[in-house]
């Protein structure tokens, strides 16, 4: 491509990703959907929009950073008073047994279904271990609700992210090395990442801090100096540990929204201005990638595989984690019934199909395809189903949240570990 078209074809993907904003909010409907449908539409030979031709080899990269940076914005929107009334509980059980029923249950089906190899399997059901802010948030400020099922769904949807991101990515790298799944090592390299990432973002989270005390300099380069921390966090977890920098990118945003030693309005202001503009961006490339014919081929099996997702895995997941928790009947109900994948399932599976196109295991062609029927089908049911379904629970009556029933609640409501 000639700079020109490349030009050209940078300030379409930018006013697309804005101008599906405007239209989903303008609309009322879930802004992914929008994305999705415009990205495909945009992908289409004949419009002529080839993302891998623009961006070349800075593709993976740009939506590596991109990414660490919606992370970072979604960290700054979590207040650790949240946690309150034993929500910390399920949060930390949905993080880990939650995630590994969730993958383990997803791979045994999606093999049978998709027709893959036993690897592609697995790291498929890696893959969609993921919510995410970029899902979660925009849903849960849509149907107005608020409460522990809110704090919990906002909570696991933030942390998961770094967390699937890098489950992901090691299955991968097994997957491609030819090795087995089993091994402690595994283990031991999934454990290090999220360690050398938390100790990363905090250590720079300190020192954005300190430099925000007392450097004196104004609003406009808080931000720009914010900024400059967080790509250094990510870039630096990276270099320490692979797959390390999403986990420092989010533990900065979660220190900085709960300090109290500066101000940080905004910061987290400008941030979600450009954590949006990079979600549409992110969408609008991810999707042109993928050809009408895929899609379509793969939506008897994306369909299914979302149908078991929804109302067999999640539920299994949900209540299995919060069980003998303080969450309600209704509110574990709703948690089971709100879990949209987006757009780091999106980018992890675009990465995953780029890396194993030269090997010869069955089913790499179906991993992208298949991964954004899930995402399109859960986040069209989520987005029509959860509002009813908090009316349904009565999660959105005031009164009834503030007294808060024991007799709805587990016969186990102990905050039990």
């Amino acid at each position: 491509m000639s700079q020109l078209e490349i030009i050209v074809a940078l300030v379409v993907i930018v006013v697309l990703a804005i101008g599906c904003e405007v239209i989903a909010d303008k609309v009322g409907v879930p802004q992914i959907l929008v994305l999705l449908a415009v990205g495909f539409a945009s992908g289409v030979p004949s419009w002529g929009l080839d993302p891998d031709a623009v961006l070349g080899d800075l593709l993976f990269p740009f939506i590596s950073i991109a990414v660490a940076v919606i992370l970072f914005e979604g960290g700054m929107s979590l207040r650790f008073d949240e946690l309150r009334g034993g929500v910390h509980r399920p949060v930390r059980r949905l993080l880990t047994g939650g995630v590994a029923i969730t993958w383990l249950a997803g791979a045994a089906v999606i093999g049978p279904i998709v027709g893959v190899d036993s690897q592609i399997a697995v790291l498929m059901g890696a893959i969609l271990v993921v919510t995410g802010p970029t899902v979660v948030t925009p849903m849960l400020e849509f149907i107005g609700l608020k409460g522990r099922a809110a704090s919990t769904l906002r909570w696991e949807g933030i942390l998961v992210d770094p967390i699937g991101a890098i489950l992901g990515v090691l299955v991968l790298h097994a997957v491609a090395n030819g090795e087995s799944f089993t091994n402690l090592e595994g283990v031991w390299t999934f454990v290090s990442s999220v360690a050398w990432g938390g100790v990363v973002g905090v250590v720079l989270a300190a020192a954005l801090i300190a430099v925000l005390k007392w450097g004196n300099l104004g609003k406009h380069l808080d931000v720009l100096t914010t900024l400059a921390l967080v790509l250094g966090a990510f870039a630096l977890g990276e270099l320490l540990r692979e797959d390390s920098g999403f986990v420092s990118a989010t533990v900065m945003g979660v220190i900085l929204a709960n300090q109290t030693v500066v101000e940080t309005t905004h910061i987290h202001d400008f941030k979600q201005i450009v954590g949006k503009m990079l979600i549409g961006v992110l969408f609008i490339i991810l999707s042109a990638r993928i050809t009408p014919s895929g899609l379509v081929g793969a939506a008897p099996e994306g369909l299914l595989l979302s149908a078991i997702l929804i109302f067999a895995v999640r539920p299994l997941a949900t209540f299995l984690s919060t069980v003998r928790t303080t969450l309600t009947y209704r509110e574990r109900a709703f948690v089971a019934g709100l879990a949209p994948r987006g757009i780091i399932a999106a980018s992890v599976a675009s990465i995953a199909a780029i890396s194993l196109r030269e090997t010869d295991l069955n089913g790499v062609s179906q991993i992208v395809p298949v991964t954004f029927v899930v995402i399109v089908t859960t986040v069209t049911f989520y987005g029509l189903v959860t509002p009813i379904l908090a009316r349904v629970l009565g999660l959105l009556d005031d009164e009834e949240r503030k007294s808060e029933p024991k007799a709805d609640a587990d016969a186990g409501v102990v905050d039990a570990p």
